[in-house]
């Protein structure tokens, strides 16, 4: 396989990556936004996501 193969390769694979990483964040928005109108503390949430207090307001406020 030549170098020109592989790059296509890669590119091809990193824009599936890049898709499944965008489809992974669209879930965690759809449930951090779940978890405030279920009354869940953000604390809790911000814990289980790995994301700061502050990121789960923004998520919630569809800011960024």
């Amino acid at each position: 396989m030549d170098i020109i193969e592989r790059l296509t390769q890669q590119r091809e694979r990193k824009a599936q990556l890049e898709a499944e990483i965008e489809a992974v964040d669209t879930e965690i928005r759809h449930l951090v936004r779940a978890g405030f109108a279920e009354g869940i503390r953000t604390s809790a949430m911000a814990t289980a996501a790995g994301l700061s207090a502050p990121r789960m307001y923004q998520i919630r406020d569809g800011r960024r």
